[in-house]
């Protein structure tokens, strides 16, 4: 499909059903717009920008160069980001499957960490201050007769300020009796 026609289908898909309507929206000559739809003459960079914008596609696809419309902004990825796209794009299924998996593990921790930071926020805002107690991922200690290692969950949890708990740096969660009762 060559840009002419492509254009023409996104301009009658907008809703202009004239080219003089839509010649005058976007502020061109109606015979150029006809020429552009023609494939009589190219457009410029500035026009095929400002299609791009105001049909919210690709220039690529508007040139014909992919039927994909969506725009993609390569620009803005640093080249780690790209690389990791690129080892993603190698795996099989079950491959991708396993990191898509972590990364939305990743993302709700992050977002339960984020939650509590607005909480303490929140709290320190209203003269009762917190702080928060840092988790890492593992597997919680052995304590007493504890014959298991449960996953210990990350993310952070508020204490109050009192007491040894202002100078914690972090928090680990134990399993077994050696504390029983208390």
């Amino acid at each position: 499909m060559t840009f002419g026609s492509r254009l023409s289908r996104l301009r009658e898909g907008r809703g202009f059903h004239t080219r003089k309507s839509f010649a005058e929206h976007i502020g061109i000559p109606e015979t150029t717009l006809r020429n552009y739809e023609t494939d009589v003459r190219e457009p410029g960079y500035t026009f095929l920008k400002q299609m791009s914008d105001f049909f919210e596609v690709s220039t690529d696809y508007l040139l014909g160069i992919t039927e994909e419309k969506e725009r993609r902004s390569t620009h803005q990825l640093k080249s780690s980001e790209f690389e990791h796209i690129e080892k993603y794009r190698s795996l099989d299924d079950p491959g991708r499957s396993h990191v898509d998996s972590v990364l939305n593990w990743e993302l709700e921790r992050s977002g339960q960490l984020r939650q509590s930071l607005e909480r303490i926020t929140e709290l320190e805002a209203r003269g009762q201050a917190f702080s928060r107690l840092l988790s890492y991922c593992s597997r919680m200690a052995a304590a007493g007769k504890s014959s298991e290692f449960e996953d210990m969950i990350c993310g952070a949890m508020e204490v109050p300020l009192d007491g040894g708990n202002c100078h914690a740096g972090f928090a680990m969660g134990a399993s077994g009796d050696s504390g029983e009762p208390d």
